[in-house]
C-alpha cells in the first residue's frame, strides 16, 4: 500500500473496541436495498439511484496528536455543499462507520449566496433539468419532419412555457427529496442553513457551532457573466433554466457546449437565437471535424453565428427590449442575453482565508493527490477544485475520500478514464453526444 503524508483513523482503535462491547447484543437490521428505479414524471426518462446498506454504528473520532488531551467531536466529518461530490462522501463515509452531518442551503431553482438545496448543480441547475428542456424542444422539429411521413394536424402545435416549467420544478422537488432520503437512511444528520469555517474543526450554521475531526468542502461552481457596462441585465444558465417566459429572440454569449446546448434548446422552442463567439468556430478544443458540422448543422437549424465577436456592452431601452454591442457593432431587440461563459469555484465567504486553506487565482481550493488542502483537517472535492469538472468525477472523487479517511485505505482519485472528449455519432438520431459532458446537441 502505497505510503502517505497523513494517518487515516483506524476502526480498530480501543475506543472503536469499547464502543463495539457497550453496544446492546440484538440491534434491527434494516433490509438493505441493493437498487431501485423511479421513473422522471411526468416526462419517460428513468433514472437509477443505488443505496448502500445502513452503518449500525458511529465512530466518535477523538484526537491523536502526540500528547494533546483527547479532543471530543460532534462528528467524524462535517461536509459543506450537498452535491454530488458531497452526498456521495457523507454517504459513504457513514456508512463506513463515521458520525456525519451535511449542511446546504434552503431549495431554490436559482443558487445564490443564500440558495442553493440538496442535490446540487447537476440534479437542480444543470444536467437534469437542462435534458427535461432539451426533451421539450425536440418536438417541434419532429412535428415538422412528421409532415414527410403523411402526418397532418389541423392547427398548428402550441408550446405552453409554464406547463413546462411546473412540471420541471415539480420534477426538482422530487429527486431533491430523494436525495434527503437517501443521506437520511445512511444516517446523515442533514442541516440546512449556510456553512462557514470557523477553525480547522468547527463549522458555524447560520450561528449555531459544529466540530468535526474532519472538514469536507463541496460547494462546487457557480456560472459567472463578464463584468462590462449593462451586465445587471444579462441572465446566466441557472437563470435561462427557469424563466417566467420563454424568450422570443435571445442572444447567447459563448461558443462552448452550454452555450451551444442552450442555443438548441430555445430554437426547437422557436425563440430566434443568435451566437456570439470570440473564435472562428464553435466548441473551442474539440475535434475540428466535429466543429464545423456542428456549426454548420445548427445554422441550417435557423440558429445565427457571430464569429469573432467580443461583447463590449448591454444597453436596456425604455420598451424594457436589449441591445448588445459588440466590437463589431450593436444588435437590438433582444428580450433576453444569456452569458454561457464559464464558471468559477463557488468559494467566496467560507472563511477559507481566515483559517489557512489555500487558493488559486482562479478562485479554486488548492488540494493534494489525496484531496487534502493546505490544512491537515480540511478536504475538497469536486468543482470546487477545478480539477476536472464533471458529475461523475465528484462522486469519484467523494468515493476515493471516504476510503482514505474511514477505511484506512488511501485512494487518490483516478482521472485516467474522464480524459475523453470525444462525440459519438448517431446516425439515426442525427445526434452528437460527449460522453460525462451531456452535451446533446440536435442536429
Amino acid at each position: 500500500m502505497a505510503t502517505t503524508s497523513f494517518t487515516a483513523p483506524k476502526l480498530s482503535s480501543p475506543t472503536f473496541q469499547t464502543l463495539c462491547r457497550n453496544l446492546p447484543l440484538s440491534l434491527p437490521i434494516p433490509k438493505a436495498l441493493s437498487s431501485f428505479s423511479f421513473h422522471l414524471s411526468p416526462f419517460l426518462s428513468r433514472f437509477h439511484l443505488h443505496h448502500h446498506p445502513r452503518r449500525l454504528f458511529a465512530v466518535r473520532a477523538e484526537s491523536e496528536n502526540g500528547g494533546e488531551p483527547l479532543r471530543h467531536y460532534d462528528f467524524d466529518l462535517f461536509t459543506i455543499g450537498a452535491g454530488s461530490g458531497g452526498v456521495r462522501a457523507s454517504r459513504f463515509a457513514a456508512n463506513f462507520g463515521a458520525s456525519v452531518a451535511v449542511c446546504e442551503l434552503p431549495f431554490s431553482t436559482i443558487s445564490s449566496e443564500t440558495t442553493g438545496g440538496v442535490g446540487g448543480t447537476c440534479v437542480l441547475r444543470g444536467c437534469v433539468p437542462k435534458k427535461l428542456m432539451v426533451y421539450a424542444s425536440k418536438y417541434s422539429h419532429e412535428f415538422d419532419e412528421s409532415n414527410g411521413f403523411g402526418w397532418k394536424y389541423d392547427t398548428e402545435p402550441k408550446h405552453d412555457w409554464s406547463t413546462l416549467m411546473a412540471n420541471k420544478n415539480a420534477e426538482l422537488q422530487r429527486l431533491t427529496g430523494i436525495y434527503k432520503n437517501i443521506l437520511n437512511k445512511a444516517g446523515v444528520t442533514l442541516i440546512e442553513g449556510r456553512g462557514k469555517i470557523v477553525d480547522p474543526h468547527t463549522v458555524d450554521v447560520d450561528g449555531k457551532l459544529y466540530t468535526a475531526r474532519h472538514i469536507l468542502i463541496s460547494v462546487g461552481g457557480r456560472p459567472f457573466i463578464l463584468d462590462i457596462p449593462g451586465s445587471e441585465f444579462a441572465i446566466d444558465s441557472d437563470a435561462a433554466l427557469d424563466l417566467p417566459s420563454k424568450p422570443e429572440k435571445v442572444a447567447i454569449v459563448g461558443g462552448g457546449y452550454i452555450a451551444l446546448e442552450f442555443a438548441g434548446i430555445f430554437n426547437g422552442l422557436t425563440t430566434e437565437v443568435h451566437v456570439f463567439i470570440r473564435q472562428k468556430k464553435v466548441l473551442r478544443g474539440f475535434d475540428e471535424e466535429i466543429r464545423d458540422f456542428v456549426g454548420e448543422q445548427m445554422a441550417l437549424r435557423g440558429i445565427q453565428f457571430h464569429t469573432e465577436e467580443s461583447p463590449q456592452a448591454i444597453v436596456k431601452s425604455a420598451d424594457g427590449s436589449l441591445s448588445l454591442k459588440t466590437n463589431k457593432g450593436t444588435i437590438e431587440g433582444f428580450s433576453h442575453i444569456m452569458f454561457a461563459t464559464g464558471r468559477r469555484p463557488n468559494t467566496k465567504n467560507l472563511g477559507l482565508e481566515s483559517v489557512g486553506v489555500k487558493i488559486n487565482k482562479n478562485g479554486a481550493i488548492e488540494v493534494d493527490e489525496y484531496s487534502r488542502t493546505t490544512v491537515p483537517s480540511i478536504w475538497a472535492v469536486g468543482d470546487v477544485t477545478d480539477r476536472i469538472n464533471l458529475t461523475p468525477v465528484a462522486l469519484m472523487e467523494g468515493a476515493a475520500l471516504a476510503k482514505t479517511l474511514f477505511q484506512n485505505e488511501p485512494t487518490k482519485p483516478d482521472y485516467s478514464t474522464y480524459w475523453l472528449r470525444q462525440f459519438i455519432h448517431l446516425p439515426a438520431g442525427k445526434q452528437f453526444l460527449v460522453p460525462n459532458y451531456h452535451l446533446a446537441i440536435s442536429t
